[in-house]
């Protein structure tokens, strides 16, 4: 390798593909390289067709100037200035903490005036830095921030969830988050009526939850689960026949539960005469002689539970 006419290298191993690559370091400046090779014999070839390269040892001058701005299409517009002439890009960093160093920060090319595109609302942060020809980075620019706020408040209901089932009551919660949030405008209804965050919910029967919010730029949110107390047992009843009756003819039990909102129910039978139990089925027809206990249980989506023999 030969740099300005000097040699400067004979240890570049040719690659498995017959190319080569060499690291320098010299004085800042434009230098000329040319290669020639050698074989096994130290017989050199002529020079190759010359190439070029610019060394500076020194970063460029970081960036000044930095601002940041929302503007009404809901972008983020960013603007600064070359701290020095001898910059060939700028690399812009962004995090939504006070940025003390570029370590673990992405990096993106970006020229002035250049627009953002948040994907959540936060306080972003933003520096930006220089890079000359070399490769060289300059340090960060001043720090420019911005209040990005596009969405409405995000709205948090909790004890209850949409279309859930209880049996006791109920004090459920609920928060708005926003970072510019007029926190006068959060407000909750149940049922049409005012209601506030903690408060006590008892009364059987369906129930509607509605939570209001907005921003200090008028962005409205409003968020509605429904749900259901149901504190009653179901209800089983069997017709047909009666406790310690004794019947001369095949019999049959009929079987009824009432329930507003039922989710599962199971009967079993139980024949002393065999000891055997199955699953038995409102009217099924009972023809073998012996004693028999009909055991039954029903459960609503509450998680009421009623158990119920004959």
């Amino acid at each position: 390798v030969y740099r300005d006419g000097i040699k400067v290298s004979t240890g570049v191993v040719p690659l498995a593909d017959g190319s080569g690559a060499f690291d320098d370091l010299p004085e800042p400046g434009l230098h000329e390289y040319r290669v020639s090779s050698l074989d096994r014999a130290s017989n050199e070839s002529g020079l190759s067709e010359p190439g070029s390269g610019f060394s500076k040892a020194s970063a460029p001058a970081a960036p000044v100037n930095l601002t940041a701005a929302t503007t009404s299409f809901g972008q983020v517009l960013l603007t600064w200035q070359a701290g020095s002439t001898d910059t060939a890009k700028f690399l812009l960093y962004t995090a939504t903490r006070p940025i003390a160093g570029l370590k673990g920060l992405a990096s993106r090319t970006a020229v002035s005036p250049f627009f953002d595109f948040p994907s959540a609302d936060a306080v972003y942060r933003y520096v930006v830095t220089a890079v000359d020809g070399a490769g060289n980075e300059s340090a960060p620019s001043n720090e420019a921030s911005v209040v990005y706020d596009q969405a409405p408040p995000a709205i948090t209901i909790a004890g209850v969830a949409d279309g859930s089932f209880f049996n006791r009551d109920l004090f459920p919660t609920f928060t708005a988050a926003d970072l510019l949030l007029d926190t006068a405008s959060v407000r909750g209804t149940l049922d049409g009526a005012a209601f506030f965050s903690g408060g006590v919910v008892s009364g059987e029967g369906r129930h509607s939850l509605t939570v209001f919010a907005a921003d200090q730029r008028g962005r409205e949110a409003s968020s509605t689960v429904s749900f259901t107390i149901d504190k009653t047992r179901p209800a089983i009843a069997y017709s047909g026949v009666a406790e310690g009756q004794f019947v001369r003819s095949t019999a049959s039990v009929s079987i009824t539960v009432s329930e507003l909102n039922p989710k599962t129910s199971s009967f079993l039978l139980f024949s002393g005469l065999f000891g055997t139990t199955v699953t038995y089925r409102s009217g099924e027809s009972i023809t073998l002689n012996g004693a028999y206990a009909l055991s039954g249980r029903a459960e609503d989506l509450a998680g009421n539970v009623s158990l119920a023999s004959l």
